[in-house]
């Protein structure tokens, strides 16, 4: 029996979902972190079939993601599935399938197609915890055919971020995005548990709005109002300085009161840097999920002095989303960070809600 599932997976034919949706090739810490659960059940089932998807309307190919795992084990890349519906029709003891959004089936949740998959394998076990956040064929349709279990990593995601809903504290938050309204429910569950909420990036604009402050050109979700509540709430801090970039393409800090139509917020200022970074010292649990400022532009200094603030301190420390990984590991301090979740709108969600559908679909 497979320390990791109630059942021995020997002789059997695993189907094994995974999220290998690499902003790039190179880009593949998603794929380092699962790739023990690939060699784990490529030593003990009979045949491994992986499926994934990689970008969002299915034009992109696997291939690239394929020839980057056999630099780490022999893996069979299968294009066309017709060879899958057929288990005696190719050999190879880990296979992996063409992008999984080839068929729009799979974003709509056909139930056809669920089946259809469910006929590649004996077992189903999901290890992608970071699409798991959607009703998508192979995430909660596979499983009305299939035994099935979490993988190791979904495993340790789950354990992880729930670290948040009984933390240790001081309990630190660092949260940025582009829109507020899609927040709203991790902000009103996080308040329940964090200390500290350190509201960065667009989300911000949200703020200085209803205070009554101009964002210049500023990126802004205008149709979103933020609620009185927590415009006055003590557990939200909002940055009290901005770095912002005038109409000339010159930068300077400076409160947010003082942003004109002409300027456009492009990171926090310094104090608002020294204030995130001190308390994440202080902290025993830190979870950051969203860029303090526009590092993609070059605007990273904050970021960075905060990725290294966090890294440093003897917080337990958790961060999440593609931006922000990319962000900190630009910075050179990703492998200073205790847990580097793969999620990004699954982390959120299951922040805010306690459970994914992926989560609720598992029968075994």
């Amino acid at each position: 029996m497979d320390e990791n599932y109630p059942i021995s997976l020997s002789g059997k034919k695993v189907l094994l979902r995974l999220d290998l949706n690499l902003p790039a090739v190179g880009d593949d810490y998603r794929l380092q972190a699962v790739l023990p659960t690939i060699q784990s059940l490529a030593a003990s089932a009979s045949r491994v079939v992986v499926v994934s998807h990689l970008g969002v309307d299915g034009s992109q190919s696997l291939v690239g993601v394929a020839k980057r795992l056999n630099d780490f084990l022999p893996i069979t890349f299968v294009a066309d599935w017709s060879a899958l519906d057929d288990p005696a029709a190719f050999t190879g003891r880990v296979v992996l399938a063409e992008n999984l959004r080839r068929d729009p089936g799979e974003m709509t949740h056909d139930e056809q197609l669920a089946r259809r998959l469910a006929g590649w394998g004996d077992v189903f076990i999901n290890d992608a915890f970071a699409s798991s956040h959607r009703r998508h064929a192979s995430i909660v349709g596979v499983p009305k055919f299939l035994p099935t279990y979490l993988g190791p990593r979904f495993k340790l995601e789950v354990a992880e971020l729930s670290r948040a809903f009984q933390p240790d504290r001081p309990f630190v938050v660092i949260l940025g995005g582009a829109k507020f309204s899609t927040k709203l429910p991790l902000v009103d569950r996080l308040l329940k548990t964090a200390d500290q909420i350190f509201v960065v990036g667009a989300l911000a604009h949200a703020y200085f709005t209803a205070r009554g402050y101009s964002v210049g050109q500023s990126l802004l979700e205008t149709s979103f109002q933020l609620p009185a509540s927590l415009i006055v709430d003590p557990h939200l801090i909002w940055p009290s300085d901005v770095l912002l970039r005038d109409g000339g393409g010159v930068t300077r800090a400076t409160r947010p009161a003082e942003v004109s139509s002409t300027d456009t917020i492009v990171d926090v200022g310094p104090e608002t840097t020294a204030k995130i970074a001190a308390a994440a010292k202080l902290a025993r649990l830190v979870i950051w999920n969203g860029p303090l400022g526009l590092f993609e532009n070059g605007y990273g200094e904050a970021t960075a002095a905060v990725a290294q603030a966090v890294a440093s301190s003897v917080a337990h420390s958790i961060v999440g989303g593609g931006d922000t990984v990319a962000a900190v590991r630009q910075f050179n301090n990703l492998d200073n960070f205790d847990f580097v979740s793969t999620g990004g709108g699954a982390m959120l969600e299951f922040l805010a809600t306690g459970t994914l559908p992926g989560l609720e679909a598992i029968n075994g």
